[in-house]
């Protein structure tokens, strides 16, 4: 009988123990889960926003629209890098922006590689 209540609260300790261990290992990994989905939250800003860009220009859309303006400054700033990396094609007005649709490839590129890259500091496999 000695040995039955012995085992139980060894049995206990033990499970608690790995059910505490199993608590503070999860606490890092909702970290790194919070700064991939916000990574990929802003990425996808970006790309829905530079995508506007292009619809906008290939359309024709004015310039001087408040909308369009607004667009048009905010994606300035990340599309700086890629300006005249290529020749844009216009016509009437409608200009098909390829430096804002490289810009979206290597944005995108860019986040997953950044993701993966956390995967790999924090062995998460």
């Amino acid at each position: 009988m000695s040995n039955t209540l012995d085992y139980k609260p060894v049995e206990h300790r033990e499970r608690a123990g790995v059910e505490r261990r199993a608590r503070v290992a999860a606490r890092p990994a909702q970290g790194l889960y919070k700064v991939v989905q916000l990574t990929w939250l802003l990425t996808g800003a970006l790309e829905v926003l530079i995508g506007l860009r292009v619809l906008l220009k290939l359309i024709a859309a004015n310039p001087a629209n408040p909308f369009a303006r607004f667009v048009y400054q905010i994606t300035a700033l990340f599309l700086k890098p890629f300006v005249g990396l290529t020749a844009n094609p216009a016509s009437d007005g409608m200009v098909l922006e390829f430096h804002a649709l490289i810009a979206m490839l290597v944005y995108a590129l860019l986040a997953w590689g950044i993701i993966q890259l956390l995967g790999l500091i924090f062995d998460q496999a």
